[in-house]
């Protein structure tokens, strides 16, 4: 590694990763990057269908149950109904496995 590189990395980022970000752009990254590990995990036989569900049912569960704090009850809410579509869809695609 050189110098300056190394240098950057001791030093670390110059802001926070959410700092003059929107809110949408964090939670699509965030997003993208979920989505992206939950297809490594089944297309490597580490995850498969119904431990996706589990998990997705359990994201869920968490942001109904979820107290409001740096995000809103509303917030929570969204995510929750964005991950029951995201469920209805994985168990459309399944017709063994209830709607």
């Amino acid at each position: 590694m050189d110098s300056q590189r190394r240098e950057a990395t001791r030093e670390g980022p110059k802001q926070g990763p959410r700092e003059g970000r929107s809110g949408n752009g964090v939670a699509l990254a965030a997003l993208s990057i979920c989505e992206s590990l939950l297809i490594s995990l089944m297309e490597r036989g580490l995850l498969d269908e119904a431990e996706l569900e589990e998990v997705l049912e359990s994201a869920r569960d968490a942001n109904l149950q979820a107290e409001p704090g740096p995000f809103s009850r509303g917030d929570h809410a969204e995510a929750a109904a964005l991950l029951r579509q995201i469920l209805v869809r994985c168990r459309v695609a399944r017709p063994d496995r209830r709607p």
